[in-house]
């Protein structure tokens, strides 16, 4: 039993061992007679191979293995010779390389908002691709350029081994309405004319060249930016005057979903049942940096998530963290109360008027298909969030700060515990509205442009290859606003049925020395 647990090569050193303990090899003889032993009692050659759990013909191997190397591990004889068929390094090079490269024109690294998907360094490919669909276009890029081609087999494990980060997004983690309208119409077409088949795949490969064409500009815009960026001192920790940096910088921003105060690694199981003190996150990502500052609307201090918090929050950070670029592109949301709507375009249009900047591009993703810099900002934020015990928003500072190592994200307080405003919100839907007209079917384009040389003109475009409309949004060209901020919009802070149910439900779940400023007496 001890023979058949050893190694085989431990097994041929033992046996080795044996062998030259009773076999002389100092006769010069080519055949040597033999008696085998087994703890000093000789025995038969047939109960020698029984005890060692070995056969004759591994026995006269290890007899002339003795006779050449003496008592030394045997190696095989194919052991650092490759085979005829070995692919070269440079042939399984160039195939990750390929994945690597496609993956880093195709794939979105956000694992915040994408279900299943927790490594930070994972890259999401379309669902629309396919481990086989890569290989196909691999195959066709090494025909083309006369190279050697690995199989797909080959290509899939060196995929699984060398880049295990880089995935297919599950259909799951799709969120474009039109792409699942698209796919089951595809699916589901069986008795039906070719034209409407071929009519169905043109429609959904439209759809994906326009998502990926229009992705393809947002990310060229943000090498671009990082270009410009690149020595400078520019951090976003402190602000910059007006026009004072000349070059084009690119920023996203959007909002996140609340997060609620106190939270406990160690959740207590009541606590699922009430409603702790909410905390909106508005993030605003400078890529070419990358950092992003993160603004925290505590409960006492939000007025809603409409164009007038959205464009007072975009002014502040202008103001207090801006590079001081002559020249801005932007991406949003589609979403159309808080981005994509007149009242953040009029106020673009009056920061072009007021020479706070030269120009200004405000660009949407298609629908569906937005997934972009500050979600993964957010991800970042909730992983931290759900590791640690957030009892305050200064806790909620804290986790924002520290979410990563290099400090992408910054934190920012709208206000605190006590209603107390620090980032004000200001109505500027009724300082700007009596000036400026509103863009017609605005909801159905994807890019909007002001410049200095055209004042109250927008240049608008469906897509990259749409041509771009032009529109006049100011009422009266000789009438401007005034180069000022509009009134202050106060919160109306916490009621008393609100104060009174977070002092009677959430009090208690408050970490010592926090219960006064999360869940106070009403």
């Amino acid at each position: 039993m001890q023979c058949i647990e050893l190694s085989s090569t431990e097994l041929d050193l033992v046996v080795l061992g044996a062998l030259n303990s009773f076999m002389n090899l100092s006769s010069g003889k080519k055949r040597h007679r033999m008696c085998y032993f087994f703890r000093s009692v000789q025995v038969c050659k047939k109960t020698f191979l029984f005890v060692y759990g070995i056969g004759k013909y591994r026995l006269e191997n290890l007899k002339a293995h003795l006779k050449r190397h003496g008592i030394a591990p045997r190696t095989h004889g194919n052991t650092a010779r490759l085979p005829k068929n070995a692919l070269a390094h440079e042939t399984l090079n160039r195939a990750v390389t390929f994945v690597k490269n496609f993956a880093s024109e195709q794939a979105v690294a956000l694992p915040g908002r994408v279900p299943n998907f927790k490594n930070l360094k994972v890259q999401l490919l379309p669902s629309c691709e396919s481990k086989a669909s890569v290989w196909r276009r691999y195959i066709k890029a090494s025909e083309e350029n006369n190279l050697n081609a690995v199989s797909y087999t080959k290509f899939v494990a060196l995929w699984n081994t060398l880049t295990p980060y880089i995935v297919i997004m599950t259909p799951a983690s799709d969120l474009c309405s039109l792409c699942q309208l698209n796919n089951a119409k595809i699916t589901k077409n069986v008795n039906v004319t070719e034209q409407e088949k071929l009519s169905c795949l043109r429609d959904q490969e439209t759809h994906l060249h326009e998502a990926k064409t229009e992705r393809e500009f947002m990310k060229t815009n943000i090498v671009a930016c990082k270009e410009v960026l690149q020595g400078s001192d520019i951090d976003l920790l402190t602000g910059r005057p007006s026009c004072s940096f000349k070059g084009t910088v690119h920023y996203s921003y959007d909002y996140a979903q609340q997060v609620h105060i106190p939270s406990n690694p160690q959740q207590p199981g009541p606590i699922y049942f009430k409603t702790p003190r909410k905390c909106g996150l508005f993030g605003i990502c400078c890529e070419g940096i990358p950092r992003q500052v993160n603004y925290l609307i505590d409960e006492a201090v939000a007025t809603g998530k409409g164009a007038n918090s959205t464009i007072s929050y975009v002014h502040h950070f202008f103001s207090t963290h801006g590079a001081g670029e002559t020249d801005v592109q932007i991406n949003a949301d589609n979403c159309g109360g808080q981005n994509k709507n007149n009242f953040v375009i009029w106020y673009y249009c009056w920061r072009v008027l007021c020479a706070l900047h030269d120009s200004v591009l405000y660009s949407f993703l298609i629908a569906g298909h937005t997934k972009f810099s500050p979600d993964w900002c957010f991800g970042l934020i909730k992983q931290s969030f759900r590791r640690r015990y957030v009892s305050s928003l200064f806790d909620l500072m804290e986790a924002v700060d520290q979410s990563t190592i290099t400090g992408v994200n910054i934190s920012e307080l709208c206000g605190l515990h006590d209603g107390t405003v620090k980032v004000p919100v200001y109505d500027w839907v009724t300082f700007l509205g009596p000036y400026f007209k509103k863009i017609p079917g605005i909801s159905k384009f994807h890019h909007f442009r002001l410049t200095k040389e055209h004042p109250g003109v927008v240049f608008c475009r469906k897509l990259l290859s749409s041509e771009e409309i032009e529109f006049q949004i100011l009422k009266d060209p000789n009438v401007r606003p005034p180069i000022q901020l509009p009134q202050q919009i106060l919160p109306l802070g916490l009621d008393n049925d609100r104060k009174r149910y977070l002092f009677r439900e959430i009090w208690e779940f408050c970490r010592p020395g926090t219960e006064d400023l999360v869940a106070p007496a009403p």
